[in-house]
């Protein structure tokens, strides 16, 4: 019965190890914000087996491309640059 529970949990990893890998493998250079992020992604899918496609799953959550983060920075900078008043 453990065995049973063990191989289910271990076919579930596999899948959502797979799930994510091809995930990674389809994003574009551009998508990432450093030159070195997916040769450090491709690293951690190798040799942290399990860990990495839930890592890899909570950055992809939270991660803003660069596009829209260069967006956002001209406009506070616009805003900045124009004056306060005062009463």
């Amino acid at each position: 019965m453990v065995n049973l529970v063990v191989g289910i949990v271990f076919v579930g990893l596999c899948i959502i190890w797979v799930i994510q890998f091809v995930n990674f493998m389809r994003m574009q250079p551009e998508e990432f914000v450093s030159t070195h992020d997916r040769l450090i992604w491709a690293g951690a899918f190798c040799f942290v087996f399990f860990a990495a496609p839930l890592a890899f799953l909570v950055w992809k959550m939270t991660y803003e491309p660069p596009e829209v983060i260069e967006h956002i920075k001209p406009n506070q900078d616009q805003a900045a640059d124009q004056p306060t008043t005062t009463d």
